[in-house]
């Protein structure tokens, strides 16, 4: 190389010195690392932000949707019964991530301080209301079931499933049920 050791060795501190607050790497770790890894930490970094700006543009854009009523249902496995009670939501227009079976968009239930929420949209056969709201039954079930267990395990044991809630968009056509 033509800047020869201390010449490297300058630069090296000035490249960590910059990046390592930037990659979140201690500068001395930042300067024992092969070129390979600091370019792939780079690359990784790159990425995250480019991930986050795309959310930050995706949750900007259910911001934009139009309120829409719905009626969220949430089943209660100790009663056997379907909660049920009327709220405002906003539902992004495109897939933010799509997989073999199931697309995922934004969603915002406006009611519960504005949370944003993955509807989840069945890409590759179509789901009936009553497939959903079985769906979303079976789900509430099964983490009633882990909750339950978890009271007579061992600490270390904790099972969970995500908590799974069905919404009947009332203003469209045919009254679709979506869950999240």
């Amino acid at each position: 190389s033509n800047l020869g050791e201390k010449g490297m060795a300058a630069w090296a501190d000035a490249f960590a010195s910059k990046y390592s607050p930037i990659l979140m790497v201690d500068k001395q770790e930042l300067m024992g690392m092969e070129a390979q890894t600091v370019i792939g930490l780079m690359d990784d970094k790159r990425l995250f932000d480019d991930e986050a700006d795309q959310e930050e543009q995706d949750k900007a854009e259910v911001d934009k949707s139009p309120n829409e009523a719905a009626t969220r249902l949430e089943y209660v496995p100790g009663d056997g019964n379907w909660a049920q009670d009327m709220v405002t939501i906003k539902v992004s227009k495109t897939m933010f991530a799509r997989g073999e079976r199931y697309g995922c968009i934004l969603m915002k239930d406006m009611t519960d301080d504005d949370k944003v929420l993955v509807l989840k949209k069945r890409i590759d056969v179509s789901m009936s209301n009553e497939d959903i709201l079985d769906l979303v039954q079976r789900q509430s079930m099964a983490n009633s079931d882990a909750l339950e267990f978890c009271t007579r395990a061992p600490q270390s044991c904790k099972p969970g499933f995500l908590k799974c809630v069905a919404y009947q968009l009332t203003n469209r056509p045919n009254l679709p049920v979506v869950f999240v």
